[in-house]
């Protein structure tokens, strides 16, 4: 530790005596740029008329119209002596300052410099304290900084880096269906996705509608069928078309319903089977996530539509084998599989009125509107 002060101080003290000996490199009528580009802006500066002043550690230098015209040495700075008390009527003592020489070299090449007798008398190293009336302290211009502006273009790229990595933590979070994307992205009405390994009640009631159709659409073509989305607008009542190996035409409809653990009635079930006489089909199927009421079974019956529950849905899920019923999951609860989507528009739907019903983001021009369905 001994060692360590006494390098310290003897770097100090090397320091001090390296600017005292630059004082005698500064030649009398250097011009005042060439001084701040060699020893930077003084530690403090006074002015006097016409006169500045540079005070620097060790040494002063007196510039006359930007013209260095004398250099001096400065000892240390020491403290004030505190006066002593004297009696009354006495006059305090007069006290004397030295100044220290000038410590000039002569320059061939610059300008000659008037000597001590032509010009008045440079003022005295003295504390600083209030300027008299003769002199004025004028304001030191801060020191440039010369990388300023570098500073300033480097956050350029650090921002483009964090976007990039935000962006790439959004696109891994889709694809792994976690949290942190339904936060982004907005999710639905319910707990937070996870990774999902097998069909259960509680996935399927958060499943939005779209996302219900593409897990019976990806079903029935695990089971080897030809199975095709009507697509996006008015389906006519008809979800999913299924064909026969080599068919045309299609041989079975099949209609879903998300609708939570809500009892599907018999007005959807005639609808289906409206449509399939029109179009001469004589199967049809009806998928819901909850049940069926009575009237809707006994329509369903005599008029060729098998009835499919959620809980019917979720055995005949579970009877592919793991390695189909995987990847499936994983496609259908992929990014944010709970806020509905519009019919119309295919994009997800925003809450309205303090989150009463779903509306389309186009609005007024589309006028979706689907009533927010909780999820236990």
């Amino acid at each position: 530790m001994n060692a360590i002060i006494i390098l310290v101080l003897a770097l100090g003290l090397m320091s001090h005596q390296a600017r005292a000996q630059a004082a005698a490199d500064i030649a009398a009528g250097t011009h005042i740029s060439k001084v701040i580009k060699r020893y930077g802006w003084p530690n403090s500066k006074l002015s006097a008329g016409d006169k500045d002043i540079y005070i620097y550690d060790g040494f002063e230098v007196t510039f006359e119209a930007d013209v260095v015209t004398s250099v001096t040495a400065v000892a240390s700075r020491t403290k004030p002596v505190k006066p002593t008390p004297r009696s009354p009527g006495t006059q305090p003592p007069t006290q004397t300052r030295a100044t220290p020489a000038p410590v000039l070299r002569s320059d061939p090449s610059a300008t000659p410099a008037r000597t001590e007798s032509s010009r008045s008398p440079a003022p005295q190293n003295t504390q600083l304290g209030p300027p008299s009336p003769a002199a004025t302290i004028r304001p030191t211009a801060p020191p440039p900084k010369p990388f300023a502006g570098w500073v300033q273009l480097l956050w350029f790229p650090v921002i483009a880096i964090a976007g990039v990595a935000v962006a790439k933590l959004a696109i891994a979070s889709i694809k792994n269906g976690n949290q942190f994307t339904e936060q982004l992205l907005g999710g639905g009405i319910g707990p937070p996705p996870k990774h999902h390994t097998e069909l259960t009640h509680d996935l399927l009631d958060q499943l939005e509608w779209r996302r219900f159709e593409d897990l019976v659409c990806l079903y029935y073509r695990a089971l080897g069928q030809r199975a095709e989305l009507t697509g996006i607008g008015a389906d006519g009542g008809v979800d999913i078309k299924l064909y026969t190996a080599n068919a045309i035409l299609p041989t079975t409809y099949v209609q879903c319903k998300a609708w939570g653990s809500r009892d599907v009635d018999v007005k959807p079930i005639r609808e289906l089977f409206g449509v399939m006489s029109a179009d001469r089909v004589l199967e049809g199927l009806f998928i819901t996530t909850g049940r069926y009421t009575a009237s809707a079974m006994a329509f369903a019956r005599g008029n060729g539509i098998q009835l499919i529950s959620g809980a019917d849905f979720i055995r005949m899920f579970s009877g592919l084998p793991i390695e189909q019923q995987i990847p499936i999951l994983t496609e259908v609860t992929s990014g944010d599989f709970t806020t509905p989507s519009c019919p119309s528009c295919n994009i997800k739907l925003v809450l309205r009125s303090e989150g009463k019903f779903w509306g389309c983001r186009n609005y007024p021009r589309c006028k979706t509107r689907i009533y927010v369905r909780r999820v236990k």
